[in-house]
């Protein structure tokens, strides 16, 4: 089985506004509906279940309804984390999958990933059990250890902007995350593919898209109805 897994549980505290951004409408729908309805029409995904707040759950299954959108199996409720609605999703997916079934975690809030992305992160787990979606940073960095001044310039060649889909084997994302959970030093991990590394495994590069970005401002809800404005045209 190929479970899709997406994280649409926070608040959207940097957009700000009374409503999460996931919700705002762009076009005729919501903005999260971009997201799910690409694994949704995909062939090779069996199942999807959503992480969300308790509260918002009758209006995304109305909305489900209205847009006719399959696959749509499960839903969980969220952490106070990305990690915990992760895990939360994990928990629920070891009690009735199987260790060999293959997770993607996504962002509800990245609606322009590809059917392409989808299919190559799927790919990847005929030769691993971890991948992750990442673009070479086209930027040069900078390190500041006192947030004035630049410390170091480190090269840009070696680093990489982490994106999701993030793709796993069930049996190891869930072990990495019960590792994290259980540690004495716990750390809260903001993707997958870091608690897969800190579990000891290796992670995979799987190449994204510029265009697979989150909306985390509202700069980037405006882009975001540029470019469906172009693709729609």
């Amino acid at each position: 089985m190929n479970y899709a897994v997406i994280l649409m549980a926070g608040k959207g505290e940097r957009f700000g506004g009374p409503l999460p951004k996931q919700f705002l409408n762009i076009g005729n729908k919501p903005l999260y509906l971009y997201t799910v309805e690409t694994f949704a029409f995909h062939q090779d995904i069996d199942a999807i279940l959503i992480v969300c707040e308790e509260m918002y759950k009758n209006r995304i299954q109305k909305d489900i309804v209205k847009f006719k959108i399959p696959k749509i199996t499960t839903f969980i409720t969220g952490g106070t984390t990305r990690q915990s609605s992760a895990f939360n999703a994990l928990i629920y997916l070891n009690a009735v999958g199987k260790e060999n079934d293959i997770v993607l975690i996504h962002d509800g809030d990245r609606p322009l990933v590809t059917s392409e992305i989808i299919s190559n992160n799927i790919a990847a787990m005929q030769i691993t059990d971890a991948a992750i979606t990442a673009i070479p940073s086209a930027n040069s960095l900078g390190i500041s250890y006192d947030n004035q001044t630049i410390s170091s310039f480190p090269p840009r060649q070696q680093y990489y902007v982490i994106q999701t889909p993030q793709t796993f084997k069930l049996g190891l994302i869930y072990k990495a995350h019960v590792q994290a959970n259980q540690h004495i030093n716990k750390m809260y991990y903001t993707d997958d593919g870091s608690i897969v590394l800190a579990y000891g495994k290796e992670v995979n590069i799987v190449r994204g898209s510029t265009h697979n970005f989150k909306i985390t401002t509202y700069d980037d809800f405006t882009l975001l109805k540029t470019l469906l404005r172009f693709k729609n045209q």
